[in-house]
């Protein structure tokens, strides 16, 4: 009962967010073109924007950010997360306060963050990673401050179909039940950002589908291959994964895969590597199993290359990443 209560008012909740989103988003193009006010781009030069996201390592700064830095007509990159992760010439950090974070949630501190930059920078582009709640976040701002708006699907269309009933997001997935309505919304959504960015051709040809009109460009992952030149022969562990440990992930699902292999192969070894919300019950899933004593969870760690090369085997088990590249 307590889960479909929570469903139902998820699902409201949904559909107010993305309403209000429309509105206020489509208020702010009106009231630009009502005094003629032109965009805030600049011309000419580098560029100066802001990605708004959580970005949980450094290998989220390696991933996502350093491929922005590479680009030369970008000139100062302004990041709006949680905490400062690896430093560089070009960006900048904007953190809200733990107190702000605790008093109004992290999502409006975040918010009130975009406000202040937006009014005091010369920025021509904001930048939210995934739909709810930063690229939202992004498009409404960026209506209202005369910038231009764009959306990073990093987690595919998994983040928009039915509603994002699938996605990580929290609050989209207690919806439980997939919707027209709010999958509509979002699609009204994504055709009013003025680029999108993905990380594969089958992203692109979702978009170019859903918002034709809309720019769309892909930006893969960056990865330093020098990292991982050098290979010990003797492997620590059979096989390993790496990630958020959040239900898209299904590690649940590579448990069970491990717990059939353990009839095999009794004495092999296995790492996780990362942490997130899941861990508690996913050490408990393993102890269940019985494999707790066969699998290391390493938890958030900034030496993946060292271990990757430690391990025979990687193993992806997530709900949407393996089209991603294709």
């Amino acid at each position: 009962m307590v889960a479909i209560v929570e469903s139902i008012l998820a699902r409201m909740a949904v559909t107010l967010i993305l309403g209000a989103t429309i509105v206020a988003s489509t208020l702010g193009a009106w009231f630009r073109r009502l005094f003629f006010l032109a965009d805030a781009t600049a011309t000419g030069r580098p560029i100066d924007i802001v990605i708004i996201g959580t970005f949980y390592n450094d290998g989220w700064f390696q991933s996502h950010v350093k491929p922005l830095i590479e680009c030369r007509n970008i000139g100062r990159i302004h990041i709006v997360t949680d905490q400062p992760l690896a430093q560089h010439d070009k960006v900048c950090y904007h953190c809200p306060s733990r107190t702000t974070r605790k008093g109004l949630g992290r999502t409006i501190a975040r918010l009130l963050v975009l406000i202040r930059l937006a009014r005091k920078q010369r920025l021509a582009l904001l930048m939210g990673y995934h739909i709810m709640p930063n690229a939202l976040m992004a498009l409404v701002i960026a209506r209202w401050f005369w910038l231009r708006a764009a959306y990073q699907m990093t987690g595919g269309p998994i983040q928009l179909i039915g509603g994002g009933v699938g996605s990580e997001n929290r609050l989209l997935r207690r919806q439980a039940v997939s919707s027209r309505l709010r999958e509509a919304l979002m699609f009204a959504i994504v055709r009013r950002f003025d680029s999108i960015i993905v990380r594969g051709e089958s992203s692109r040809r979702f978009i170019r589908e859903v918002a034709p009109n809309v720019q769309c460009d892909i930006i893969p992952g960056s990865i330093d291959t020098d990292k991982f030149n050098e290979s010990p022969a003797d492997k620590t562990y059979d096989t390993i994964a790496v990630g958020r440990l959040v239900d898209v992930k299904r590690y649940d699902r590579m448990l069970n895969i491990l717990a059939e292999f353990k009839q095999h192969r009794p004495s092999f070894r296995a790492a996780i590597v990362g942490d997130g919300p899941l861990s508690a019950r996913l050490r408990v899933q393993s102890i269940t199993l019985g494999i707790d004593a066969n699998v290391d969870f390493l938890g958030q760690r900034n030496d993946v290359p060292e271990l990757l090369t430690s391990a025979r085997l990687f193993l992806l088990t997530s709900e949407n990443e393996d089209s991603q590249s294709r």
